[in-house]
């Protein structure tokens, strides 16, 4: 990255404390948008991480050797360095995979970066909250195998796409909100580990999503949903954080409940997801590692999605290399 690309990136980071330069770098980024946009993602990590060494960017030794790109809390400044990317059309049969653990807003993130990127967005943690639900209210006992194999074999969950986004329905019901209850949260890692649940499951997500233009998160969905994903991203997030947007986000739902209370149900899930011997929630060394502690939900979708418009410009280049 060149020094004149450098000076105009400071620029927009300190866009919003300088209004008078606002009109006369509207007119400079076009002249700067198709250089910056030749570098790939890894050299516009390296660009920045110059201009910010004291905001902490760093690859650590394991992360390198796994080759894996660390961008911590703090890199993004004000993220106004992304309103200057272009748009890209839709490719068909991509997939952007997106793990972490619960509460680390990957669910939030996928959703805005689907709206964005113009994808769909698939929401496989809704999936295994349907069967979740359905054996609430049957009252299955998930240990019983055979009582399991029945419920099973009777249920149905599927998903539809309207303007609104992605429905979920059980049985031909649509029950994309009653899944998100705290009695269905306090159960479905456990539902979730059970193997005849998550083959049932894994084949329908693969089979709605073949052709499509997909977001997806999980916690095994760029290890065992979509391994050939076309961009992996791990979302990391400090648990006492995660526990305080739960709670917002259930306090906005109208559901009241104790920060305490949320962390230990987040604290057993994680546990639960990394420990079971199925599918277990942990990363891969292809996938890009992102911590959100200290990240806005605005910036960290700013950031996967510059990471998803750069592999699919890189994609389409290969495609018209092999013509």
């Amino acid at each position: 990255m060149g020094g004149e690309s450098e000076g105009e990136i400071r620029r927009v980071l300190d866009l919003d404390s300088c209004a008078e330069c606002r009109c006369d770098l509207e007119r400079d980024l076009e002249a700067e948008r198709h250089s910056l946009c030749r570098t790939d993602s890894e050299g516009l990590l390296r660009g920045l991480s110059l201009m910010h060494s004291r905001t902490g960017f760093r690859r650590d030794s394991r992360a390198d050797s796994q080759r894996q790109t660390r961008i911590p809390a703090g890199w993004l400044a004000r993220g106004r360095f992304f309103d200057i990317l272009p748009c890209m059309k839709r490719s068909p049969g991509f997939v952007l995979a997106i793990d972490g653990p619960a509460g680390s807003g990957k669910s939030t993130t996928a959703r805005l970066c689907a709206k964005r990127l113009g994808f769909r967005h698939l929401d496989t943690g809704a999936m295994y909250r349907a069967v979740t639900l359905k054996a609430l209210r049957t009252r299955t006992d998930i240990r019983n195998s055979k009582a399991l194999a029945r419920m099973l074999a009777a249920t149905r969950v599927g998903v539809e796409w309207n303007r609104a986004g992605m429905r979920v329905k059980l049985d031909g019901e649509d029950v994309s909100e009653a899944i998100r209850e705290p009695e269905v949260s306090g159960y479905v890692s456990e539902v979730s580990a059970i193997p005849e649940v998550r083959r049932q499951m894994v084949a329908e997500q693969r089979r709605v999503a073949a052709g499509q233009a997909v977001v997806c998160e999980g916690r095994d969905i760029g290890s065992v949903v979509f391994p050939d994903a076309d961009l992996k991203i791990f979302i990391e997030c400090d648990a006492a954080e995660r526990a305080r947007r739960r709670q917002l986000e259930l306090a906005g739902q109208g559901v009241r409940t104790g920060q305490k209370a949320v962390l230990a149900n987040l604290v057993k899930r994680d546990r639960i997801d990394s420990g079971r011997e199925v599918s277990p929630l942990r990363r891969i060394p292809d996938a890009v590692l992102i911590d959100t502690t200290h990240l806005t939900i605005e910036e960290q979708v700013a950031v996967v999605c510059d990471l998803a418009r750069r592999r699919m410009k890189d994609e389409g280049g290969r495609r018209k290399a092999a013509l």
